[in-house]
């Protein structure tokens, strides 16, 4: 039985948080250095100190229990303390630095592109990116500007609106060079194609998705050639410009 003084060690729980976030025991290891076997090794380590499944292996995928997605929660946050602490502290005392939070999406697609020019016209301040999907704290996290994709209801009344967003599908750049017989006009032509589809944990943004796009184009889902699903929006955008 699990003990509260029985605190798991650092090494199984980033090795469980990294399985976690990506569903995968090998990209996991990748991240962390470590084989697969070694990942499964440590989660199973775990789950045994914990007296519970923390996740549900398939034969070519992994899914979290309804435990596993709330130990995920807990101990991801706990995680991102323990690395703001450490940030904090170094920082202490350097005015000379912005902290800036935002989803891991926003930063890897637009933030980060711009910061050379930043740089250049500002060397004199340091930029700090805190990237995470969790809301925040600026007070108690120490953070000076949050960034986050939300409908006006859902912010404080002195937020300020960067910019909106128009939602439609897009192709790989490479169709668009072939002939133009071959490119998609119409909802049914999508038949003929591999269609990535973001899935969204949180249902956050469910108006990023197929069915709710077919759905306001009143067209009845296709039955596409294949189907390639993304647990990160900015993946799911990197491979749209693959092709």
């Amino acid at each position: 039985m699990y003990k509260p003084h029985d605190l798991p060690s650092l090494g199984l729980l980033k090795a469980f948080e990294a399985a976690a976030r990506f569903l995968s025991f090998t990209r996991a290891g990748t991240e962390l250095f470590l084989s697969q076997s070694a990942v499964s090794r440590q989660i199973q380590q775990l789950e045994a100190q914990l007296g519970s499944p923390l996740f549900i292996r398939r034969t070519r995928a992994l899914l979290l229990t309804a435990a596993g997605q709330q130990y995920y929660r807990d101990v991801s946050q706990a995680l991102h303390q323990l690395r703001e602490a450490g940030a904090n502290l170094s920082n202490a005392g350097n005015s000379r630095i912005v902290t800036v939070t935002t989803t891991v999406t926003f930063a890897s697609l637009w933030l980060v592109p711009q910061l050379t020019d930043f740089q250049q016209q500002h060397p004199d301040i340091e930029i700090r990116i805190a990237a995470d999907n969790f809301v925040r704290d600026l007070e108690r996290d120490h953070l000076d500007v949050a960034i986050r994709y939300a409908s006006r209801k859902l912010t404080e009344p002195d937020a300020v609106r960067l910019f909106g967003e128009r939602m439609l599908p897009v192709c790989g750049p490479q169709l668009l060079k072939g002939p133009k017989k071959n490119r998609p006009r119409r909802p049914e032509d999508l038949n003929d194609f591999v269609l990535l589809h973001f899935e969204d944990p949180t249902i956050f943004t469910p108006w990023l998705s197929w069915e709710v796009w077919f759905e306001t184009m009143k067209a009845p889902p296709p039955a596409p050639r294949g189907v390639l699903r993304f647990s990160h929006y900015d993946m799911m955008v990197r491979a749209a410009i693959s092709g």
